[in-house]
């Protein structure tokens, strides 16, 4: 669950998925899109489609060199940044967010982490990008429910 967002005068509904800035979403919603692609809800999107989701999912982490992950489960997540705008303007603040999916032979399960405003100082800078801030947040809840 998010915590609430105090200023007013920031759209955070515009900033708060990064895949594509400016796309208007929320986090539960990119949440309920990911589950999709890893239960056998009934949806607009055919199986075919679904399937293809998954399958390039897993190929983009699989590509990210998480073998060691890969080998016990189904795992696929994707990431984005994205500044935060006020008034028309960017700001140097920004929206972390890793969506995906970890498939175990028994469970299923569908995660999604959204930082507002990572700290800028950490990792020189860097942990702006998710690749520094939410996805070892990511990599680490799929960890655990692997070892479980």
């Amino acid at each position: 669950e998010m915590e609430a967002y105090e200023d007013e005068d920031i759209n955070l509904s515009k900033s708060i998925i990064s895949f594509v800035q400016g796309f208007l979403t929320t986090h539960d919603e990119v949440l309920k899109a990911y589950s999709i692609f890893n239960t056998n809800k009934v949806t607009t999107l055919d199986s075919q489609t679904k399937l293809r989701i998954r399958e390039i999912l897993i190929k983009r982490t699989q590509n990210e060199n998480y073998q060691d992950l890969i080998k016990k489960t189904s795992i696929g997540f994707y990431t984005g940044t994205s500044q935060i705008s006020k008034k028309g303007k960017y700001l140097n603040k920004y929206i972390v967010n890793s969506f995906g999916f970890v498939d175990l032979e028994d469970k299923k399960y569908t995660i999604g982490i959204t930082i507002i405003e990572p700290d800028l100082n950490k990792n020189n800078g860097y942990f702006k990008y998710a690749n520094y801030s939410s996805s070892p947040l990511f990599l680490a809840i799929a960890k655990k429910l692997i070892e479980k």
